[in-house]
């Protein structure tokens, strides 16, 4: 379950009581034992992002939204349109010439995830727009120890569009400010080393992702002409993991799970529940690439999951 802001944000007032607190805040949650438990919306409701943009006169603008890192910022959101399933929502940039649009749905790919088509278009009848940038961030509290949980951030080769990463998930959402050492446990200041991080914690942390948008050769800035749009993939899920970041070709991701008695380790299965915050169409290979398998064997009797690398952090299914 998903509590999606009219920016396009999570986090929302709900009337479904959480198995873990009194509140009844929406961020991302998960069902399980008959109750539903969040992961974003425990404390700090810091879930949201921010886009910027510099326009032909060398001036840049951004615009932002998160509940409790900022509040909206530069945004002008017209109603969400929902019907319980899907939800579309269109910010415009008070502060320059782009638009920001969430198609969220369920995946057709797997049931533990939901997708989001995010579309960024240039308004502009003239101006051409470059260094184009979005930030996405998240606080995770993941049940039963909120505060206290294990993150990974994690990809096979460095994702070209990736600016920086950290585990700071209470950032502001100003693309524009470098937040690339802010980092509560760990900084990826360039994209890179010390990236990928797996099973670092516990703490009170989660996940700020950077994007700087560039062209297929990986150097050169992205450029959007007038009219023109960008599009990605955000996901958001929970339990059988791996499958699926398998099952929609997810390049880049983040796990949140409880330390419980093993810690944050290789060891520790994710139990109760793994939730999980993921980036397709950012310029890397996919996390895991599906292999056929006879029928009949385990793995379902169509495929089995084989990481491209040999990273040490495959376990949370």
């Amino acid at each position: 379950m998903l509590g999606i802001n009219d920016e396009g944000n999570l986090n929302v007032p709900g009337r479904i009581p959480d198995g873990l607190s009194s509140t009844a805040d929406i961020g991302l949650k998960f069902r399980r034992d008959g109750q539903w438990f969040d992961s974003t919306s425990y404390g700090c409701e810091c879930e949201g992002f921010g886009v910027s943009a510099k326009k032909t006169d060398n001036t840049s603008f951004w615009a932002g939204a998160n509940v409790s890192s900022g509040g909206v910022t530069n945004l002008s959101a017209s109603p969400i349109i929902s019907n319980g399933l899907t939800a579309i929502t269109v910010a415009r940039v008070t502060s320059g010439p782009l638009s920001v649009k969430h198609e969220f749905m369920p995946s057709s790919s797997t049931p533990n995830m939901y997708e989001v088509k995010v579309t960024l278009q240039n308004d502009s009848k003239t101006e051409t727009l470059t260094e184009l940038r979005y930030r996405r961030t998240m606080d995770w509290d993941i049940p039963p120890t909120p505060f206290h949980e294990c993150v990974s951030i994690f990809f096979n080769d460095q994702p070209k569009d990736l600016e920086y990463a950290t585990d700071d998930g209470f950032e502001s959402q100003n693309p524009l400010s470098d937040t690339s050492n802010s980092g509560r446990d760990f900084s990826c200041p360039t994209g890179g080393s010390p990236c990928p991080v797996y099973d670092n914690g516990p703490a009170d942390h989660g996940a700020n992702f950077q994007f700087l948008f560039k062209e297929d050769d990986g150097v050169t800035n992205v450029s959007l002409p007038p009219g023109e749009t960008l599009e990605f993939f955000i996901f958001y899920g929970a339990v059988a993991a791996d499958g699926a970041l398998a099952a929609v070709g997810a390049e880049l991701a983040s796990y949140g799970y409880a330390p419980g008695s093993t810690g944050c380790s290789a060891t520790n299965d994710g139990s109760p529940g793994v939730y999980i915050f993921a980036f397709k169409g950012v310029g890397a290979a996919p996390l895991f690439t599906p292999v056929p398998v006879p029928a009949g064997q385990v793995g379902g009797g169509t495929y089995a999951m084989k990481k491209e690398t040999n990273v040490v952090f495959s376990n949370k299914n």
